[in-house]
């Protein structure tokens, strides 16, 4: 049996998880910029900023019972925070993080109750 976690507990966690990594991300800024392969990681770490302000949104959006669907406008404010974060590091975290962040939106459009992700979905064909 799988539980999910309540809306308030998601808010806050993600909340927390979103304030943790942008502080992170900007105290390793010095370390990030010295190391090419760490630019990558940065703009990895901002796609996470991303997911968990989404996450956040969503959470908040279903807390207030918004009777506007605002999936667009919360995956859209969510990038541009998450871009702005990157982008004040370097442009290999901007480009990097957009791409990340363009990859979980696809997987969290197919994870959703719409979506048909192509791991869940079989074919059943009978034998003759």
């Amino acid at each position: 049996m799988r539980s999910s976690i309540p809306p308030s507990k998601s808010l806050s966690i993600s909340f927390f998880l979103v304030i943790g990594l942008f502080v992170a991300v900007q105290a390793l800024k010095p370390l990030i910029l010295s190391i090419d392969a760490l630019k990558i990681g940065g703009g990895f770490l901002c796609s996470l900023i991303y997911l968990f302000t989404v996450t956040g949104l969503g959470s908040f959006y279903q807390r207030s019972h918004a009777s506007a669907d605002m999936g667009l406008m919360s995956c859209l404010f969510a990038l541009f925070f998450a871009l702005g974060v990157a982008i004040s590091i370097h442009g290999v975290c901007f480009t990097t993080c957009g791409v990340f962040s363009v990859l979980i939106t696809y997987e969290l459009m197919m994870a959703g109750p719409d979506g048909e992700s192509s791991s869940t979905t079989t074919s059943h064909k009978k034998r003759k």
